[in-house]
């Protein structure tokens, strides 16, 4: 087996990754969303020849909406937490996507979605004569995200 040379440049594989929530292991098919984003302020200025500046600086880290994407299962672990928010509990759980290097546990990078809450539940279509599996997708609102290397 050939190792991975992170030095040379070989690149995540994105079939090789986990995800956590609440601390719990679920097995997922797809994780869309990563993404560390800023709200950009711009900055006008005027420098003493009147020359005029217009600058973008970073503020506030906007927050997080993931999609997690499994096979429609007995499992009710989204469904569970769903019913709680729908009945007005207040029910965070940090959601933790780790890619690892293919083959292995070794983590390669880990995002960790902070104060994550669940605003939708959906199941994919449902078609008599078809031949695909069923998804269920959960949309989740999240406070920040944390990029961490593995």
């Amino acid at each position: 087996m050939v190792a991975w040379d992170w030095a040379l440049g070989d690149a995540a594989v994105a079939n090789s990754f986990g995800c956590t929530v609440g601390g719990t292991a679920v097995n997922v098919r797809e994780v869309t969303g990563l993404k560390w984003e800023f709200d950009m302020i711009e900055v006008k200025t005027q420098d003493s020849t009147g020359k005029y500046f217009l600058r973008k600086i970073p503020g506030r880290q906007k927050p997080v909406t993931v999609t997690i994407t499994r096979a429609l299962t007995t499992d009710t672990i989204f469904t569970d937490w769903m019913k709680k928010i729908e009945k007005g509990a207040t029910d965070r759980r940090e959601v933790v996507v780790t890619v690892f290097t293919p083959g292995s546990s070794d983590a390669v990078k880990r995002f960790t979605i902070m104060d994550c809450q669940p605003s939708s539940i959906e199941v994919t279509q449902v078609s008599a004569g078809a031949t695909n599996t069923l998804d269920e997708k959960i949309t989740l609102q999240g406070y920040e995200m944390k990029m961490e290397k593995g």
